[in-house]
């Protein structure tokens, strides 16, 4: 996707040709979180893109209609869940 938005990109034709394809079609594009964390990395290195217009980007990509975003969420380790575990594991290793 990130060739979609950079012009200079030896592939942005064919990626731009691919969104607008996906468009006609009325194909549904998924993404998640995670892939456009990635995506703004790469805008920023190396494609050396402007807080400015990466936030924009971040925006459209948001405002289409047929991209789903899927908000991945991980379960936050909580210092008794880590120590619980590791109990877990000595008295498993007891037990063998």
């Amino acid at each position: 996707m990130g060739k979609f938005f950079v012009h200079t990109e030896p592939h942005h034709e064919k990626a731009a040709s691919l969104m607008r394809q996906w468009k006609q079609q009325d194909r549904r594009v998924v993404t998640t979180n995670y892939v456009l964390s990635e995506l703004v990395a790469l805008f920023t290195s190396p494609f050396r893109v402007s807080r400015s217009k990466v936030l924009r980007y971040i925006e459209t990509i948001r405002a289409i209609p047929w991209v789903e975003i899927v908000h991945i969420v991980t379960k936050k380790l909580r210092i008794d869940d880590n120590i619980e575990s590791s109990e877990r594991a000595r008295a498993s290793k007891r037990l063998a």
